[in-house]
């Protein structure tokens, strides 16, 4: 006796895909200048083919932040904090700030050093370089982004250099009903 096959359900962890194993996105982005803010955009890796009633899209399960900068150490007397910032959008903001409530805003994060030196002694403290910030929701669902474009914004305080940035997105394929499609790209580009 054969077995009926079942066709009209999806595989719901990964969204119809059925890609179990996520990929690594990398994306270098460098200041322009000393203490600047700088966007940078990056086409995402998704190939829009017509489906019927249906769009691929991107989820990203976390992101990884490399940031590595030989000049950052102070030798002055004074305390001082040197930062770099680094945030991640759906949409273009060139040299203006991101506002941690805009819609189009995936993700931030700040690199921080602390430090002075003195005759009565010396401090110094700074983040890791290296963090990955996880963006599911615990049971295997991601952050949805449904533009074609993600950009890069890296500005800085106090750093005097021009700092290079790698992200890497963590992250799957997933298709989506065109209208949920549809509503994504427009939160995301809003």
């Amino acid at each position: 006796m054969k077995r009926r096959r079942s066709t009209a359900r999806k595989d719901t962890l990964t969204g119809g895909t059925r890609e179990y194993n996520p990929n690594w996105y990398k994306l270098l982005a460098t200041q322009s200048a000393n203490d600047t803010t700088t966007t940078t955009s990056f086409s995402l890796p998704v190939t829009r083919i017509p489906q019927s009633g249906e769009s691929t899209i991107i989820e990203v399960l976390g992101i990884k932040y490399v940031f590595e900068s030989s000049n950052i150490v102070n030798a002055t007397a004074a305390f001082e904090i040197r930062s770099v910032t680094i945030n991640l959008s759906t949409k273009n903001f060139g040299t203006g700030a991101i506002a941690l409530n805009d819609g189009t805003l995936v993700d931030t994060q700040e690199f921080a050093f602390l430090s002075a030196f003195t005759a009565l002694g010396s401090l110094a403290a700074h983040v890791p370089t290296t963090i990955y910030q996880p963006l599911d929701d615990g049971a295997g669902h991601g952050f949805l982004i449904a533009t074609d474009n993600i950009y890069v914004q890296i500005s800085s305080v106090s750093t005097t250099a021009i700092n290079p940035v790698a992200v890497w997105l963590h992250y799957r394929f997933k298709t989506v009903d065109l209208e949920e499609y549809v509503y994504i790209v427009q939160s995301q580009q809003s």
